[in-house]
């Protein structure tokens, strides 16, 4: 389904170059960023349609930045990849991931994961 959205995406920036720059995953029908109601939508249906609720688009949000922390404390680098304004917001909101060594549950997550997806479990750094 992703490699069809790609293609999909790249018929689309031909249409509307001036917004090439962007380089979105999943655009608006125009090329540009989508409205977050829109967003909202489209995943309350995906997860319908998945047998999954309780899950929003805030929430991938928040997993990926603990996957972050998982693999680094660079708060600089964090706060780059979520696109906050400043670093303050990121450790405002995500301090308590920096607090204790968690190494054991970020083993327990990577092994989980590489066994859902049949590979190899990752090695996990030691703090």
């Amino acid at each position: 389904m992703l490699k069809e959205s790609k293609r999909e995406v790249v018929e689309l920036y031909l249409k509307h170059p001036e917004h090439r720059d962007l380089d979105l995953g999943f655009p608006s029908r125009g090329g540009d960023h989508r409205e977050h109601s829109m967003i909202s939508k489209i995943f309350k249906r995906a997860m319908k349609k998945a047998g999954l609720g309780g899950f929003t688009p805030h929430n991938l949000r928040h997993t990926f930045a603990s996957f972050l922390f998982s693999m680094t404390e660079n708060i600089l680098y964090v706060s780059k990849v979520l696109g906050h304004s400043n670093p303050s917001i990121t450790l405002k909101v995500y301090a308590k991931l920096l607090k204790k060594d968690d190494s054991a549950i970020t083993e327990h997550i990577n092994t989980s994961f590489a066994t859902f997806f049949n590979k190899g479990v990752p090695k996990v750094a030691k703090n």
